[in-house]
């Protein structure tokens, strides 16, 4: 009888150690693709946080070399700020825009690289 205990605690036991383990091998390999994956395509990610004070992180990857603009608008659609620019190689990418001289309220993000276009909304609250 003892010997059955044993047993089935150290199946319990075996069984939480593997699905610990499952889990965090695949937080592991989440972040292991987003840094070092072979892109498929042109993404431009929702911003973190969202709503947002003052600042945000917006990510991007670029599939290949590429002119790329992100720029941010405004509710009219006007652009009150460019963000990026510029010829970029293939990778993943992050820039914070900061929103401090803005006022509260819905903004676009949006990211052109060669022919694919992205929009994203943000949400500037003070």
């Amino acid at each position: 009888m003892k010997d059955r205990v044993l047993q089935t605690l150290d199946k319990k036991k075996v069984i939480e150690d593997a699905n610990k383990w499952a889990d965090k091998l695949k937080t592991d390999l989440a972040e292991y693709n987003y840094t070092n994956s072979i892109l498929s395509s042109f993404h431009l990610s929702q911003n973190y946080p969202n709503p947002f004070n003052s600042n945000t992180i917006i990510k991007y990857n670029v599939l290949e070399e590429s002119f790329v603009e992100l720029k941010i608008y405004d509710i009219l659609g006007r652009v009150v700020s460019t963000l990026i620019s510029k010829q970029i190689i293939p990778g993943n990418y992050e820039v914070k825009f900061d929103g401090t001289n803005f006022p509260s309220g819905i903004y676009f993000c949006s990211m052109t690289a060669g022919e694919y276009p992205q929009t994203i909304k943000l949400i500037l609250l003070k």
